[in-house]
């Protein structure tokens, strides 16, 4: 016996008996002894794959296809270079593509034993060949085996097929030998990502994405089942994240990854814009002023600011610095605005109110007062006022115009009236009542000086019903007289002219020293005579009821139209 065909041959045995034990799974063979046969299979997505050789040829292909394995068994011997006959034909609309091993066929291995592949040139055609038989049977066999493997021209083409089988004069037998593919005892290939770092957005942490995969060589891609899933919310700090993909065939693989969140992000920090406050006082003013801030993780944070809101800050610019920090230590970029305090307040003038004051003179009158101001800053500062007080201010109405200014430039006007007024009435000068004696039964010419003074206008004129020289009758007559001033004030004021009777003129012997003698003047009426020494000047006023004749050495001639009223003194003389 040839060695290597001992060698072989439990080979080929093993593999009939597998072949065998694998057609009774898939269906129940169909057999005959004759010299054609045919027989009827079907290769869909539940088949076994393997990547078939390439058509035309045996060639290594790359192309993995659903397959099924017809088995065909001739029996008994036969001339060699005797022929078969193959015709695979899809019954449906698809391709096929058949590929002839003589034996044995080992999917693991597709191009060892191929005799030879080929295709349907289009769908529905058979794939056809003749097939010439180059050995018979071995000595010591009394059959044998080839393998016709039908599989889709691509992993789409998918139905069922005829196969017919003509060994000329060779009886044959067919039978369809189902294939199933080697137990799958491997993992799926797990893809993980690696670790995560994710930035908190908010006080739960963050969700995170993430790609995990696997693929399996039966089952393709799977999806694996990972805890926490992606997308779901991770907290701050780190998670491991646990992956497990399993085939259909149960076998799994397994991995893990850390998803750390972290707080990285400061605080978002709004400051003041720019502030002009005005100076309340000389140290500046109290500002208040708002900030904020607000934090992704922690949300409100309390800004640190210089110097603090509520603070005096003194006139001129302030800068303001402003800094948040949150749980995590992440602080803020310095944020900054300008306080400016500025003086721009004049100062505030306290004028009396408008001021009436009474003439004391010609020129008006002195008046004072008193004008202030006070700063909000510098506190009392001087008030100029025009004109000044303490001068003298002309009759009618001035108005005096103050101003104060501040160390800041402001200055505050303001002005308030003087009026000066003459509302005070002359004052009279006018005697005391007045007694004379008649001259004549009509009376007595009695004269009297009446005079009056006003504080603005001097002396003035008074007016009397009864002016002095005139003829006063006997008894008492009322003089009333009255001053008026250029202000039209006016002053009235009276006095009594009491004229009494003449008494009888008694002989020169009986004539007292002190009597007083009354004569009639000459035709000439030019003038009076008199004898001995003449009165003098303080002798012939009229200051009373009395005419005082002591001392008076001669005559007081009184001429009033033409009639001569002569005083005399007589010395004891007649």
């Amino acid at each position: 016996m040839n060695p290597s065909l001992s060698k072989t041959r439990p080979i080929l045995l093993s593999l009939i008996a597998v072949l065998a034990v694998m057609a009774s799974l898939f269906m129940a063979p169909t057999t005959a002894r004759a010299d054609s046969q045919s027989i009827t299979g079907t290769i869909d997505a539940s088949s076994p794959t393997y990547v078939r050789p390439v058509t035309g040829g045996c060639g290594a292909g790359s192309e993995e296809t659903h397959y099924a394995v017809v088995k065909v068994t001739i029996t008994g011997t036969g001339p060699t270079g005797s022929l078969m006959d193959f015709a695979v034909t899809p019954n449906g609309d698809f391709a096929l593509t058949t590929t002839l091993y003589d034996p044995p066929f080992q999917p693991d291995m597709p191009i060892v034993n191929c005799y030879g592949a080929k295709s349907s040139s289009a769908d529905g055609e058979a794939v056809e060949w003749a097939y010439t038989n180059p050995i018979t049977i071995l000595e010591g066999f009394e059959h044998r085996d080839f393998y016709l493997v039908v599989t889709g021209s691509s992993v789409a083409d998918l139905g069922a097929f005829t196969v017919e089988v003509n060994a000329e004069t060779l009886p044959v037998e067919v039978e369809i030998v189902p294939q199933e593919p080697a137990p799958d005892t491997t993992a799926p290939d797990l893809t993980l990502p690696v670790d995560v770092v994710a930035e908190a957005t908010g006080p739960g942490g963050a969700e995170v994405s993430y790609s995990a995969s696997a693929s399996d060589d039966v089952d393709g891609e799977i999806v694996p089942d990972c805890s926490p899933a992606a997308g779901a919310v991770f907290p701050l700090g780190s998670t491991v994240v646990r992956c497990t993909a399993t085939d259909d065939a149960a076998n799994s693989s397994s991995g893990d990854f850390t998803v750390t969140v972290e707080d990285t992000t400061p605080p978002e920090l709004v400051v003041s814009d720019d502030l002009s406050v005005e100076a309340t006082a000389s140290s500046g003013a109290v500002v208040d002023y708002s900030v904020s801030a607000t934090d992704l993780v922690n949300g409100p944070v309390s800004p640190v600011c210089v110097p603090e809101s509520g603070s005096i800050f003194t006139l001129g610019e302030t800068t303001v610095s402003c800094t948040a920090t949150d749980e995590a230590g992440n602080a803020s970029e310095a944020g900054t605005f300008v306080v400016t305090v500025t003086d721009a307040t004049a100062p505030v003038l306290d004028l009396p109110a408008d001021i009436t004051a009474e003439a004391t003179g010609a020129s008006g009158a002195i008046v004072d007062y008193t004008a202030t101001a006070a700063d909000a800053v510098d506190g009392a500062v001087a008030v100029d006022c025009v004109p000044a007080a303490g001068t003298t201010f002309a009759l009618g109405t001035t108005t005096v115009s103050c101003s104060a200014s501040d160390s800041g430039g402001s200055v505050a006007t303001d002005a308030f009236d003087v009026t000066v007024e003459d509302s005070t009435a002359p004052v009279l000068d006018l005697p005391d009542d007045v007694g004379a004696e008649a001259t004549d039964q009509n009376g007595a010419v009695v004269t009297f000086a009446a005079s009056a003074i006003d504080l603005v206008d001097g002396d003035i004129s008074p007016e009397c019903d009864s002016a002095s020289g005139s003829l006063f009758p006997l008894g008492v007559t009322t003089v009333t007289c009255t001053a008026t001033d250029e202000a039209g004030n006016v002053t009235s004021g009276a006095f009594d002219v009491t004229v009494n009777e003449a008494a009888d003129r008694p002989d020169d012997d009986d004539t007292p020293d002190d009597a007083v003698d009354t004569e009639q003047p000459d035709s000439g009426g030019a003038g009076a005579e008199q004898s001995g020494t003449g009165p003098t000047a303080s002798e012939l006023a009229v200051t009373g009821s009395t005419i005082p004749a002591a001392g008076l050495s001669g005559a007081l001639a009184l001429v009033l139209g033409g009639l001569v009223l002569t005083l005399r003194r007589r010395h004891g003389v007649r």
